[in-house]
């Protein structure tokens, strides 16, 4: 092109010519704003990361499923624990026993997370069976809100503490959890007056 067929050509379309046809020249930077120390000198577009958790794609989860076909890892890990069990009454070690302790703690909390998360998977399947049974008579579906829920395993989950004894102490640490939530809203100055 000759430098009078650029002549009839508006700035704004010059550039962005420019811009496409891609010369090699400096970075443009507004002398107004202070440069940061972690600037990117080449743009390129890094792959975003794809989690099939959360991709349409991928389908839905079925999670009965899912618990068949990986029932080998609930085995791997009760042979875990019975080494782990030995390892701590054989280690002499403090810290290598507080290690595997910790450890053990975290199969049992995880244990009892299945256990309640089965609990509360029992309670929809036997609310949806009654609500299935309810419209087949002709009565209107009834969905479960999320607060009811929340109420009805709790309700469930103070009967079995209750059962085992240990109800006082479930409150106890609870009330603690609280105190110390409320205690972390509450400004810096009036924690140290009181």
């Amino acid at each position: 092109m000759d430098e009078e067929d650029l002549t009839d050509i508006p700035f704004a379309d010059l550039q962005k010519l420019r811009d496409q046809v891609g010369i090699k020249r400096p970075q443009e930077f507004s002398s107004k704003k202070p440069v940061s120390v972690f600037r990117q000198i080449t743009q390129t577009q890094k792959p975003k990361p794809k989690d099939p958790r959360f991709n349409e794609k991928c389908g839905k989860l079925n999670e009965d499923l899912f618990e068949k076909s990986f029932e080998f890892v609930k085995d791997l890990k009760a042979k875990e624990e019975e080494i782990l069990t030995r390892q701590l009454h054989k280690t002499k070690n403090k810290h290598r026993k507080a290690e595997i302790s910790s450890a053990l703690e975290r199969f049992k909390q995880q244990k009892q997370h299945i256990v309640e998360r089965k609990q509360k998977q029992e309670i929809i399947r036997q609310h949806r069976k009654k609500e299935i049974d309810l419209v087949k008579k002709g009565k209107r579906p009834y969905h479960l809100k999320g607060a009811i829920k929340k109420e009805i395993f709790m309700t469930q989950k103070y009967d079995i503490l209750k059962k085992q004894g240990k109800l006082d102490k479930y409150r106890k640490r609870k009330d603690k959890r609280q105190t110390a939530k409320e205690r972390a809203k509450m400004p810096k100055l009036r924690q140290k007056s009181e």
